[in-house]
């Protein structure tokens, strides 16, 4: 029986050394998004299907959804390709005297124009959740957001519906109620709590997250350049001619500049890593929020308010998000705290740097063209989450109290799709999908944008599941990969003790496929407290998401990678034990280790 599950932080070393528990985390380090562990149910009942299904709500001119159609109405294209509709079925969530006559050839009926309930009929409770990126937006802008969700609270909820407030860094902050003191109170108290300066780790050169992302991803030579002459700059030694790449002389070229390539990429791998972790932090509360509106018995809405957060690499965790969401009947609706963002010129051209010398062209003109690229970027994911579940995403508007009016009203006329792909859409890439109406029209469609096809030999998570749960409780360490574990601890103040694993992972014997043009590679930690009796204690599971250029492989394959697991309980005899899976192979490695502390 579990007493307590406390909730820790997990971070993983990729270099250098680890700090000492209660300290930041050095520039080699980056955190590993994680989550209290509990072991599976032994009780798995698993479907298979290799049915795609689409969720699609289509709006006229004026925004309201569109009653009446039928599975020849709609096209869908998978990469490019039509598929034929295997079936097709239709959410409707207000109750209405009649179903609405089928679309003809160009021709639908609004929902507007359908028979209104009876004067007696019982409105299905509503359930709101309002979650609150208080990682990725800024105080201003969360500021403006509060005050626009409490106006929404106190003018906008309609008589049986219940809110709960949740927010990135707490996950669950108040439970479902229409008790709206308790609403505006909860609101009142979500401040932001960034995790990640904008600047990224180091003030010169500037490489901020979607920089670091561009370069770390090979997705901007010019990016690349920029933040390479901005370190010579930065060191009061930049020269265009000396760094010209397109002059035939190989004098001009120094010699250090491979060299300083190289710290460059490894600063932007770095940057990007911890931005990528803390973005997978808040899909995976945003997942645990769509969980539990899946419990409702009601209409369900998830309204994300965010300043937005790059997700780019994380189309399938995207993919996995918006898929329990269509199950479970969820509509993520997404607003935009920045409004109408105007956003300040970038540095101007003759601001110093930390040395000498002016900011390069190269950087300048670089940070101008991208500017509206990384907004973009920001946007994406709260788009992405709006369109793929028949939401809307409220953007590029500062009247954010007019913004929660209109997301609030849930669609009430929502199709789902089903297509059956063809036998090679299960290769482990992601695959982009079109719906449209199959006539002309001024009609607009929601629908995912893709989803995320797992091959067809990948082995079943439920049975890895349950060998990871079967390592944690077994007295034998079992080692399929070299795993080694260092115990520390040490006493807080109220008489509890804080245990420190140090776990580090041997990478040699481990698969890293291609996916996209890097090695990737999933590792599942578990550092768990078992007393003297085999009584669980204490437990936290984390998860480190690698995709690798090859450089960064081969580095990584030589050191390996540390993560550490720090666990809090009462003083006591324990044995410690870490279990690490494999993410390709479904491989475990656990190991165990002694403590005690009276």
């Amino acid at each position: 029986m579990i007493r307590s599950l406390k909730r820790c932080l997990l971070f993983v070393a990729l270099a250098g050394a680890i700090p000492a528990v209660g300290q930041s985390p050095l520039p080699g380090e980056v955190r590993v998004s994680s989550r209290p562990y509990a072991p599976a149910s032994p009780y798995t009942l698993r479907v298979e299907t290799d049915l795609v299904e689409v969720g699609a709500v289509v709006r006229d001119d004026h925004g309201r959804s569109i009653a009446g159609l039928t599975a020849r109405d709609f096209q869908v294209f998978d990469q490019g390709k039509e598929r034929p509709i295997e079936s097709l079925s239709v959410e409707t969530l207000a109750a209405s005297g009649g179903t609405g006559a089928a679309l003809r050839s160009g021709s639908a009926d609004t929902v507007d124009a359908l028979p209104q309930p009876a004067p007696t009929a019982v409105r299905a409770p509503r359930f709101i959740a309002l979650y609150f990126d208080d990682l990725g937006t800024n105080a201003g802008d969360l500021m403006h957001a509060r005050l626009a969700a409490q106006r929404f609270v106190e003018e906008g909820l309609a008589p049986g519906d219940r809110v709960a407030i949740f927010t990135s860094s707490a996950t669950h902050t108040l439970d479902f109620t229409s008790r709206k003191p308790a609403l505006l109170a909860a609101i009142e108290k979500v401040q932001s709590h960034p995790r990640f300066l904008e600047n990224g780790m180091a003030g010169c050169p500037h490489m901020t997250p979607f920089t670091a992302y561009l370069i770390a991803n090979d997705l901007s030579p010019m990016a690349l350049q920029a933040v390479v002459d901005e370190v010579y700059g930065c060191a009061g030694t930049y020269n265009p001619d000396l760094l010209n790449r397109s002059s035939p002389n190989p004098i001009v070229v120094p010699p250090q500049l491979d060299m300083v390539r190289q710290m460059v990429k490894g600063m932007a791998e770095r940057t990007w890593q911890e931005a990528r972790i803390i973005s997978q932090d808040t899909l995976d509360s945003i997942d645990a929020v769509v969980s539990v509106l899946a419990r409702m018995p009601g209409s369900r809405m998830l309204l994300l308010v965010s300043s937005g957060f790059l997700a780019g690499t994380l189309e399938r965790e995207q993919g996995l998000v918006i898929d329990r969401a269509l199950h479970a009947g969820v509509v993520i609706n997404a607003l935009d705290a920045k409004g109408l963002y105007a956003e300040a010129p970038v540095r101007p051209l003759d601001q110093p740097l930390d040395g000498e010398m002016e900011l390069p062209p190269s950087t300048f003109q670089f940070e101008i063209s991208s500017s509206l690229d990384r907004l973009d970027a920001l946007a994406a994911p709260m788009a992405n989450f709006a369109q793929s579940t028949g939401g809307l995403f409220f953007h590029n508007n500062n009247d954010l109290a007019f913004g929660f009016r209109e997301l609030a009203a849930i669609p009430q006329v929502t199709y789902v799709l089903t297509f059956r792909p063809d036998s090679a859409a299960s290769t482990g890439r992601y695959h982009k999908l079109r719906v449209q109406l199959a006539f002309k029209n001024s009609y607009s469609i929601e629908a995912r944008p893709g989803y995320f096809a797992l091959p067809r030999d990948t082995a079943a998570p439920a049975d890895w599941r349950s060998r990871l749960d079967r390592q944690i409780k077994v007295e034998e360490p079992v080692q399929e990969f070299p795993v080694t574990l260092t115990v520390q601890s040490r006493k807080l103040a109220g008489g509890s003790v804080v245990f420190t694993a140090r776990i580090h992972v041997d990478l040699k014997t481990m698969r890293f496929p291609q996916r996209d043009g890097r090695r990737t590679q999933k590792l599942t930690f578990v550092t768990a407290l078992v007393d003297a009796h085999g009584t669980l204690v204490a437990a936290k599971e984390g998860a480190m998401d690698l995709a690798l250029t090859d450089a960064s492989y081969a580095r990584f394959s030589a050191i390996g990678v540390n993560a550490v697991g720090s666990l809090e309980a009462p003083p006591g005899g324990y044995r410690l034990r870490a279990v690490v899976q494999d993410g390709v192979d479904g491989r475990t490695s656990s190991v165990a280790q002694a403590v005690d502390v009276r």
